[in-house]
């Protein structure tokens, strides 16, 4: 692995890493500095950044997940790429696929449901149902939107 991406990867689980695994415990445990967390996110070009960034992660291990060519698996991820290219890069690797799979399975409904404190708990659980099983359509291996598209 080259210097700068090793940098770049660094940077990017220094970054992303940490806001989702916020995103994801926010409204179960009480955060240090939640209120700033929201602030920051709430500032246009942070959020922005983070958007562009998950949308390139998220849209690249579906891609990934469908051609069977990573596991959804953190663990499984990690021991499959550092066979193949190293420690460092199983790490990143498996850190990717637990940013995606929060991404994919978690935090759009307790982000929404966080957003909502008049939600009773049906609707809650609702949210949660509905994403948990979006986000397991786009994980398995058929997913079959991307089959009709080709």
């Amino acid at each position: 692995m080259s210097f700068w991406v090793l940098i770049i990867s660094l940077l990017f689980l220094a970054f992303v890493l940490p806001v989702s695994i916020c995103l994801a415990l926010d409204g179960f445990i009480r955060l240090p500095k939640q209120k700033e967390l929201r602030e920051d996110l709430n500032d246009f070009g942070y959020f922005f950044f983070l958007m562009l960034v998950l949308i390139a992660v998220v849209g690249m291990f579906v891609i990934e997940f469908y051609r069977s060519e990573i596991s959804p698996f953190p663990w499984r991820a990690f021991i499959s790429v550092s066979k193949m290219h190293g420690f460092n890069n199983g790490i990143f690797a498996a850190c990717s696929v637990l940013i995606a799979d929060l991404w994919l399975l978690w935090i759009p409904a307790n982000m929404w449901i966080n957003n909502r404190p008049h939600l009773d708990k049906q609707k809650r659980y609702i949210a949660r149902v509905i994403n948990l099983l979006i986000g397991l359509l786009l994980i398995t291996v058929s997913i079959p939107a991307i089959k009709f598209l080709g």
